[in-house]
């Protein structure tokens, strides 16, 4: 159940940089993009996978997306 309201957390995120980038309000851009994809990580964290090494270097993909998201916007 905790994985579903991760998911939800993350959809709102989702939406509202999708908002902000339409109304051009960088710095909530700045704020929730990161933030998304921070659920995400915390979602990969949460599941039970079949493979413990394949979540692994799946949260490790997704951490190193979101510093290659938060470079892009420095």
């Amino acid at each position: 159940m905790q994985i579903l309201a991760v998911l939800v957390l993350v959809r709102h995120g989702v939406v509202i940089v999708r908002v902000a980038v339409g109304a051009g309000r960088k710095r909530v851009e700045y704020l929730c993009k990161p933030a998304a994809l921070a659920e995400l990580v915390g979602a990969a964290v949460a599941l039970d996978p079949a493979s413990d090494a394949r979540r692994t270097w799946f949260v490790a993909a997704l951490v190193l997306s979101l510093a290659g998201d938060v470079f892009l916007m420095l």
